[in-house]
């Protein structure tokens, strides 16, 4: 029930509009569990070139396991409190995390979870990108397909998200 709601909800989103400049982009960014894969995104994160203000980090869980100083306090949780009777993040959580809109949503969590893909994947972001699963297709433009690390596979995202013209990300 709470994929098809979360599909369903993808389905009928609205696009934010794109700003003309890069740095302007506004980020929703799903952290993952594992400490290693968040190591690495944080350092993905810490590359992009736009106010800190502008990247929304986001933990499904009980805590925070590591974040660099950069962004210490900034990151907000999603507790099992924070979710509907679907396990699907509530209506007020969607409308704080969605609000300002952002303009690209990346969902860093293994295993494909339907609340990460609900939050990301329905958002009114103009650009959505996953980790490879076959569930997570309807969600996400963009999917990063397995490779041989997690470190890896966000170089290929870089080099992908700089190839898109205008740039979807700037990185410094």
């Amino acid at each position: 029930m709470a994929y098809r709601a979360a599909l369903k909800a993808a389905q009928r989103r609205t696009v934010s509009p794109w700003p003309s400049d890069p740095r302007d982009v506004r980020i929703l960014l799903v952290l993952p569990d594992d400490v290693e894969m968040l190591r690495a995104a944080w350092r993905f994160a810490l590359e992009i070139d736009v106010p800190r203000s502008n990247i929304a980090p986001v933990v499904l869980g009980e805590q925070v396991s590591y974040s660099p100083d950069a962004f210490a306090g900034a990151v907000d949780i999603i507790t099992d409190r924070d979710l509907n009777w679907r396990r699907l993040p509530t209506k007020k959580v969607l409308q704080a995390f969605w609000n300002p809109r952002p303009h690209v949503a990346i969902d860093f969590t293994l295993p494909f979870s339907a609340a990460s893909a609900y939050l990301t994947g329905a958002s009114p972001a103009h650009f959505r990108v996953g980790l490879y699963d076959k569930a997570a297709e309807p969600f996400f433009d963009f999917l990063l397909a397995p490779m041989e690390s997690f470190e890896a596979a966000l170089r290929s995202l870089r080099g992908y998200l700089e190839s898109i013209d205008p740039p979807a990300i700037a990185f410094k």
